[in-house]
């Protein structure tokens, strides 16, 4: 079943639980083959948002950090960052999930959140921070003038300086 998620704004109730937006659940439930609720995994990103993904997916991708070209110092330290407050949860009766306290300090998750698709997984934002992330993508697509970039570091010219820069405000009631 396909379904558009795009992005989405839901509040965070005073237990850190988020509802899942429905283009989400339908994400993720037609990548699962049971009729249970998905075990999905919430993580940290260097980015400074939360990311969501199947437990399947997240498994997968520590597979393939094993078979990279890091040291294995650099592999060690990276998945030491993974690792570090990762959840596995199913999403409640209500559709919601729940979040950890560490989680939400971490990605600066007050009272909202913005849910923005990213391939197999989801990304949780800090709304400001999220729309400042939206504006870098989209300033990359116009720059690059197509909607969808080549596969790969080769097609694109990426500087360190293209990165999410907010004001210490953009926190403030967020």
């Amino acid at each position: 079943m396909a379904s558009h998620a795009g992005n989405h704004t839901k509040s965070v109730d005073a237990k850190g639980r988020v509802f899942l937006p429905r283009p989400l659940q339908d994400k993720f439930t037609a990548r699962v083959e049971d009729e249970g609720s998905p075990v999905l995994v919430v993580f940290r990103s260097a980015r400074g948002c939360l990311n969501l993904w199947l437990k399947e997916d997240f498994e997968a991708m520590v597979l393939e950090l094993e078979d990279s070209d890091l040291t294995d110092a650099q592999y060690h330290e990276l998945l030491r960052g993974i690792y570090d407050n990762k959840l596995e949860r199913a999403w409640d009766s209500q559709k919601r999930i729940l979040l950890s306290t560490p989680l939400l300090e971490y990605a600066c998750l007050l009272d909202h959140v913005l849910f923005l698709e990213v391939g197999k997984g989801v990304e949780i934002w800090n709304p400001k921070k999220g729309e400042a992330a939206r504006a870098v993508s989209t300033h990359l697509m116009e720059e690059h003038g197509a909607l969808t970039p080549p596969r790969g570091r080769a097609g694109l010219n990426i500087s360190a300086s293209t990165s999410v820069q907010v004001s210490p405000e953009a926190n403030e009631g967020s």
